[in-house]
Formats: C-alpha cells, sequence, structure tokens
C-alpha cells in the first residue's frame, strides 16, 4: 500500500456495459437468501469448502448455498511481505521499503537471509493472532504476498521433497482460517521487476524484458490458483496491487489466468470503465486513503462524495465494491470512520482495513509492536542480533489501538 493515493474524485462514465459480471458458470445450490458478516458457513459435511466458493450476483457476493456474505475484515500487511515503514525496519539501500530479504541475502546469503525472514513470518502472525482476528467479527482476512513467497532471488520454484511447489504460509494461513470459518483473500502485492520499477509491468515499453516479467507472474499466479482450485476459503485473489492503469493494467492477468478457474472470483484494483469487457465473476475497488481532511465536517463530506461515487458505479455496472485498504483517523473520538463503515454496510461495500499489526504504527494498526525491542536495520545489524529480535515478536510487549479496535468490531457486526 501507499500513503499518498488520490483515487476517490473519478467521473462516472455510464456508456460502458452493464451486467459485466453475469456469470452464465456459476451453478448454485438454491437456499435462504440470508447474510453472513462474521459467522460464515460452518457447515458440517465434506463439501463445506467447495461450498464456500463466492460467486458475482449483481453488487452482491453469494456462496454456494445462495447466502449473501458481506467481507468484511483486515490486512495482514507486514506479514509474508515486509513493509520497513510498519515493520521497524531500517534500510537506506532499499528505496520503496519492500526489499528487506535482498538486503539481507546479499549480507548473509541465501540460507541464513532465509532463516531471519522465515523467523519473522513465525514470529510476526501466530494462531492467538487469528483467534483475535475471529473474536473481533471479521470473516475475511486480506493477505498480500510476492513472489518470493513462491520462489527464490532467480525465479526458481521453492519446493518440497517430494518436488512440489512449498506454499509454506500461504497454506497455514488457509488451513487456520478454515478452522476459524475465515475467508482469505490473498493480493498479488510483489512481482517480478518491481524493485527496480513499480509500474513498468503495466506501464512500462512494449519490450521484450516487459513480457519476460508479465510471463513469470503469469506463471506464478496460475500456478497459485491451481493449488487452492476447489478451496473455498480463498474468497478471492486479487490479480495485482495498485497497478498502473487500474483495471487496463491487469488485462493481461486476467485474460491469461480466467481459464485456470472459471469459478474462482478476482478481485480488480480499478474500474470496468477503464475497459468495458465482459468480464466474468470479478468485483473492484481501489484503495482510499484520502478519506480523512482538515476537519471533522470535512471527513464526512468527503466520504459523503466517496459513497455517492461507489453507489452509482454499483449501479451502472451491477457489480459488487470492496475496499481492499483504507485509513481513517480515529483519534479523540473521532466519528468518521464509525460513519464510513455505516454508510459501507448501508450500501453493501464490502471492506479490509489496512492494518491488523504493526511496529509502533499507531492508530494504523490494531495491535502495536512496541519499536524498541524489536526494530532492526538489516543493512548494518549483525545477524545474531537480527535473529534475536525477530525471535522475540511473540513476546515483545505490545498495546492495542483500543479506539480502532471498538469500532471495527461493531462496524463487523452491522447488518
Amino acid at each position: 500500500m501507499y500513503t499518498d493515493l488520490q483515487l476517490n474524485g473519478y467521473e462516472l462514465n455510464t456508456d460502458s456495459i452493464a451486467d459485466l459480471n453475469t456469470d452464465s458458470n456459476t451453478n448454485t445450490d438454491q437456499g435462504s437468501d440470508t447474510i453472513e458478516n462474521s459467522d460464515s458457513n460452518s457447515e458440517s459435511d465434506s463439501d463445506s469448502i467447495v461450498n464456500r466458493y463466492l460467486h458475482i450476483d449483481g453488487v452482491l457476493l453469494k456462496n454456494r448455498a445462495n447466502k449473501t456474505v458481506n467481507l468484511r475484515g483486515i490486512n495482514l500487511g507486514g506479514w509474508l511481505v515486509t513493509e520497513n515503514w510498519m515493520c521497524g525496519i531500517k534500510d537506506s539501500t532499499d528505496t520503496s521499503g519492500r526489499f528487506a530479504l535482498e538486503t539481507l541475502e546479499s549480507r548473509f546469503g541465501t540460507e541464513q537471509a532465509n532463516k531471519l525472514i522465515e523467523t519473522w513470518r513465525e514470529n510476526f502472525i501466530t494462531t492467538s493472532d487469528l483467534d483475535n482476528i475471529k473474536d473481533l467479527g471479521f470473516n475475511v482476512i486480506r493477505v498480500p504476498f510476492g513472489f518470493r513467497n513462491l520462489q527464490d532471488g532467480y525465479g526458481n520454484w521453492i519446493r518440497k521433497q517430494n518436488n512440489e511447489i512449498d506454499f509454506g504460509w500461504m497454506d497455514w494461513i488457509v488451513n487456520e482460517a478454515a478452522k476459524r470459518d475465515l475467508y482469505v483473500l490473498f493480493d498479488y502485492h510483489i512481482w517480478h521487476g518491481q524493485q527496480n520499477n513499480y509500474d513498468y509491468i503495466t506501464c512500462g515499453p512494449d519490450e521484450p524484458q516487459r513480457q519476460e516479467e508479465r510471463d513469470a507472474s503469469i506463471e506464478l499466479l496460475t500456478e497459485v490458483i491451481n493449488h487452492y482450485k476447489g478451496d473455498g476459503t480463498v474468497a478471492a485473489l486479487e490479480l495485482i496491487n495498485e497497478a498502473c492503469g487500474g483495471t487496463w493494467g491487469a488485462i493481461f492477468l486476467y485474460d491469461a489466468l480466467r481459464q485456470a478457474d472459471p469459478d474462482r472470483l478476482f478481485l480488480i484494483w480499478g474500474d470496468p470503465r477503464e475497459d468495458g469487457r465482459n468480464w466474468k465473476n470479478v468485483f473492484y475497488g481501489p484503495h482510499e486513503y484520502s478519506l480523512t481532511g482538515p476537519a471533522v465536517n470535512d471527513d464526512i463530506l468527503t466520504i459523503n462524495n466517496n459513497v455517492e461515487k461507489i453507489k452509482e458505479f454499483q449501479t451502472d455496472f451491477n457489480v459488487p465494491y470492496f475496499t481492499g485498504e483504507f485509513h481513517v483517523f480515529t483519534n479523540n473520538g473521532n466519528p468518521s470512520m464509525t460513519y464510513l463503515l455505516e454508510q459501507y454496510a448501508i450500501n453493501n461495500i464490502g471492506w479490509a482495513k489496512w492494518m491488523y499489526k504493526g511496529v509502533d504504527n499507531g492508530a494504523w494498526a490494531i495491535v502495536n509492536i512496541n519499536n524498541n525491542t524489536v526494530d532492526v536495520d538489516v543493512e548494518n545489524d549483525d545477524y545474531d542480533i537480527i535473529l534475536k529480535k525477530w525471535q522475540s515478536l511473540k513476546t515483545a510487549g505490545t498495546y492495542q489501538s483500543t479506539e480502532l479496535k471498538d469500532i471495527l468490531a461493531t462496524a463487523a457486526a452491522l447488518k
């Protein structure tokens, strides 16, 4: 995510195709059209995981039992994809703030660097965190991931002893989420070539290198889709995070990936006005980081304008909207986030707050780890120092943003 996005001021063009997501491939068992918020499916039959598969029905998401599912949840930002500003990491060589692993590899070699990053992942998010997420009433976890979760720095697959691709922590979060009746929304956050140019893969010049990087992403995401085919705990795959060109930037991925699983729900960071094609089983939504103004009245006005544009979007295109990342300040009783999420509930707008946990990130995160106990300089700190600090993540002192937690828990339970 980026903190300086200005994405909510667009104007709608009503000349595009309506009913973009009428999906003739979706056959559902006709059941009662009830609404699920935090209480997701808990079927005991062997088909329960498959039946949780989500599909588009107008502006709603429904499972195969024909129950409406309002996705309301939280981001596990910083876990599988580290971002320096939220993880207590210093690294002057990493201008994008997302490639601590590469710095560690350049200093300590592949084996030791992998030991360090695995220590981070093992201790930053635990089953206790997932219990807390469930207890707060959320029903979806948005999980940013990158190519380095499945491949080494040279693009080789990380494999298990039986030679299968090792989905490691991605499998762990899906399995643990299923135990708690939570959905997982995987967000493709880091792709090949991003460390050199974030937008090159979508908006770079038409040249062989860009096509090679596109092909690498297509290959990787095809494996992800095939691996989780039939698993309804995976709510959706967000094809590419904050891509230059929005929907237009995701065309090459949709065209290549749709056939891999026609039933899998895709999330596009953008909207169908940018292409207007009859995509199947797709829902949309930019991220919202520009909803807070200098005063509460400004916030409410901005939120109202934003929600009205979303409502127009829903009406014109008859597709769901999901705000996969957002932040509104909640300090000192500011009612803006409460108001925003009330409006989202009224208008069937799904959401995932950025973020669940951080290192001294204040009201950005529900749970904060004290920076002075786990902060590391990956460019200069000794291996043993980094290892010891990251081993302590599970037991380090924390504090909660109580006001944020209460607002989100209340919003997750809204009908």
